[in-house]
């Protein structure tokens, strides 16, 4: 059994053969985590916060056995609903405190019917699940460049005196 993270590039590829049996999952969208827009960890501008929907589809040549490699896959991704830093590597990018929390997600069949119709394959067997919080760090501003001084004035420091034109 092969295990794969496609992008629609290798879906859309139709001289692209699927070694059977396989499982893949496919990123097909990325939204702003509504979760985490009011939680910033640090100063602004802060991680960004991303929820990422992916679809995990089953390929196999016999009915059966797509059906027990997405009840098996399903299964694990219950059981490990939560990545931590017991699983999230620092070598990735990930610091100790982080977490991403994997939920299923309801995607109507036509949702699904055009994914697979835009690259042109049939419908497969899938299952859609988001992967809920992921932070992306952003690039800390005041590390590349020196710090901005400047003065603010507000108005009423400019009362009562006289305005010449030179």
């Amino acid at each position: 059994m092969t295990f794969a993270a496609i992008g629609g590039g290798w879906l859309a590829d139709l001289a692209q053969p699927v070694v059977v049996p396989c499982v893949t999952l496919y990123l097909h969208r990325v939204t702003p985590s509504a979760h985490a827009r009011n939680s910033r960890t640090s100063r602004p501008p802060g991680a960004l916060s991303v929820d990422l929907h992916y679809l995990l589809t089953v390929w196999a040549a016999d009915a059966e056995v797509e059906q027990q490699l997405l009840g098996w896959a399903m299964e694990q991704l219950h059981l490990h609903a939560a990545f931590d830093s017991s699983v999230l590597s620092p070598d990735g990018g990930w610091k100790a405190d982080e977490a991403v929390s994997i939920f299923p997600v309801d995607m109507g069949t036509d949702e699904m019917a055009r994914i697979f119709e835009t690259v042109r394959r049939p419908l497969r067997l899938s299952w859609p699940f988001v992967a809920r919080v992921v932070r992306i760090e952003t690039q800390d501003a005041e590390s590349e460049w020196p710090p901005v001084v400047a003065l603010r004035e507000d108005f009423s420091q400019f009362r009562g005196r006289e305005r010449t034109n030179e």
